[in-house]
């Protein structure tokens, strides 16, 4: 048996892997309506996108970051 047909290499996640998460899923996760998302998504307020027919999917890597940089710090800055 020939070593080269027995297995392929492993390929790191892509675009075509579970690196992608559908509008639905997010908009039930973060609690909102696939509308809200659509209408900020329309308003350039939600991380770059790709669009397969209806279906609208994001990057989980840039929505993990959108997600961080909308983090707020609860100090006032009021000196203690």
């Amino acid at each position: 048996m020939d070593d080269n047909s027995s297995a392929a290499a492993p390929q790191p996640p892509g675009l075509l892997d579970e690196g992608l998460i559908a509008e639905a899923d997010l908009a039930e996760r973060l609690g909102w309506t696939r509308d809200w998302i659509g209408k900020r998504r329309r308003r350039g307020e939600m991380p770059d996108h790709i669009k397969r027919g209806r279906t609208i999917l994001y990057p989980r890597p840039a929505v993990e970051a959108w997600l961080r940089a909308g983090l707020h710090s609860t100090d006032s800055g009021l000196a203690r």
